[in-house]
């Protein structure tokens, strides 16, 4: 395993209303993972799917939302999936891993992204990939409900609102590195909406879950959501 070199990144389109400027990053090297919220805009398209993989994310995301109190199973839906694609397609043809903020925010869809890349050519895993994202949910507060860079793929996932999915990805043309998209409706990651949308888990008795997990303090600058404009302020 010496010779293969793995990386998965994540990037998340927080409920963004207007533009976002700055990087985000974490690295938890424990994990052999790289998180990064980042925000861009570039062109390009160079289709590359691969079909009968993509649904196993909805399944995987309609499994971990079954864990949660109030939140319905999501649907897929076709309208999603051309811009889907499209941006994957970008990614893919420019080796560059980003979220176009002003087409989410024309088209009103929220936005999980992950990347991963081996010399041996990485393998399409969307279980893997909706599992990862979800695991940001031991950094939520539930005492504290709102935005952070380290829970914002979390919170994409199991958002109540957002009952319509398509995921799709694209490989370089190495075929070493893959890109995920997952778009969403109605977005996810509004501001002042985080208690209604994001529920806790069920207990296993039946009854819901209080825990309060830990939360980290991951921004940089004053990394603040802004209640005025609706989106997460990112200053690297």
């Amino acid at each position: 395993m010496n010779d293969i070199f793995f990386l998965i990144i994540f990037e998340n389109i927080f409920g963004v209303v207007g533009n976002l400027h700055g990087i985000e990053k974490l690295n938890h090297h424990a994990m052999g993972l790289e998180v990064l919220n980042m925000f861009g805009e570039v062109g390009g398209n160079s289709p590359s799917f691969r079909t009968g993989d993509s649904q196993l994310g909805l399944t995987k995301h309609n499994a971990l939302r079954e864990l949660h109190e109030n939140t319905p199973a999501m649907v897929w839906d076709d309208s999603l999936c051309d811009a889907a694609q499209a941006h994957a397609d970008v990614m893919a043809d420019t080796d560059t891993f980003f979220h176009n903020s002003a087409e989410l925010n024309s088209l009103g869809h929220g936005e999980n992204l992950a990347f991963a890349s081996s010399t041996n050519g990485p393998s399409i895993d969307y279980d893997s990939q909706v599992q990862l994202w979800y695991d940001e949910i031991g950094l939520y507060d539930y005492e504290n409900p709102g935005f952070s860079g380290a829970t914002g793929h979390f919170t994409q996932v199991v958002w109540a609102g957002s009952i319509n999915l398509c995921m799709r990805h694209a490989f370089d043309a190495t075929g070493t590195k893959i890109y995920y998209v997952a778009r969403y409706t109605a977005r996810g990651n509004m501001m002042n909406s985080f208690e209604t949308n994001v529920m806790p888990l069920k207990a296993t008795d039946g009854t819901t879950s209080t825990t309060t997990t830990a939360t980290t303090t991951v921004t940089t600058g004053d990394g603040t959501p802004s209640e005025e404009l609706g989106l997460a302020k990112h200053n690297g």
